[in-house]
């Protein structure tokens, strides 16, 4: 099912697949051992080297395309599922985040390629795997951190790609299973966090995830359900 293609380095997997998104086909997987700009969520750096697991999928299959709301907290249960066999604690912080005791371990970045209508997604992953140490102020940890030896990519990469494809095909028949392993694994649950809705930051206490992937917070006494692109969260209270 799934075209894996390794690169030593690139700038990033991203990157490369929206460049070449016309060459490239449904579940390619761009692997770079090193990557020189990756970059998370709300155009943050993601700090990985060659100790890092980085890699995008390329989705080109409408009927996730037309799910795309399901795809960033799916995923982050796939890296969930995968982790959870090596390390105890881990957690989910909505819409994508995979937390091991209290530090980021996971991150997904999703982008869209757009000719008139939306074509193409790219899912972009990067897991900490065999780091040993992370620039000063960066709240990570990785499984090497965890466990106190180094564990071979590639199998983390299988061991993904398994659970992600078992995840998509239930979806794709109606079977949003992923949502259980989220809530039930929810980081940010009954947390008061500071949060920014719509460029206005406010205190919110997390309370729900819904079947749509929204996320509810309350605000005094009022809830508020909220998509990705309305809400993002800051440092925990």
């Amino acid at each position: 099912m799934f075209n894996c293609i390794y690169f030593e380095e690139l700038d990033s997997t991203n990157s490369y697949a929206k460049r070449n998104i016309d060459s490239l086909n449904n579940y390619d997987v761009i692997i770079a051992n090193n990557q020189t700009s990756g970059r998370g969520r709300l155009s943050r750096k993601w700090h990985a080297d060659n100790k890092s697991l980085t890699f995008s999928i390329v989705i080109k299959d409408t009927r996730i395309i037309n799910d795309f709301a399901s795809l960033s907290l799916l995923s982050a249960v796939a890296i969930y599922n995968t982790l959870i066999k090596y390390v105890p604690n881990v957690s989910l912080k909505w819409p994508n985040d995979v937390i091991v005791n209290n530090k980021k371990i996971s991150g997904i970045l999703m982008e869209a390629v757009s000719f008139n209508e939306l074509s193409s997604l790219i899912l972009g992953i990067g897991i900490n795997v065999n780091n040993d140490f992370f620039p000063e102020g960066l709240d990570a940890t990785s499984l090497y951190i965890e466990l106190g030896h180094s564990i071979n990519k590639d199998l983390i990469l299988n061991d993904f790609l398994l659970n992600f494809d078992y995840l998509i095909n239930e979806n794709i028949k109606g079977n949003k299973i992923y949502l259980k392993t989220f809530r039930n694994n929810n980081y940010l649950l009954n947390k008061k966090v500071e949060a920014n809705i719509n460029n206005k930051m406010q205190t919110v206490i997390v309370k729900d995830i819904l079947n749509d992937n929204r996320i509810v917070v309350s605000i005094g006494k009022k809830d508020y359900a909220l998509s990705t692109g309305e809400l993002s969260f800051h440092k925990d209270k």
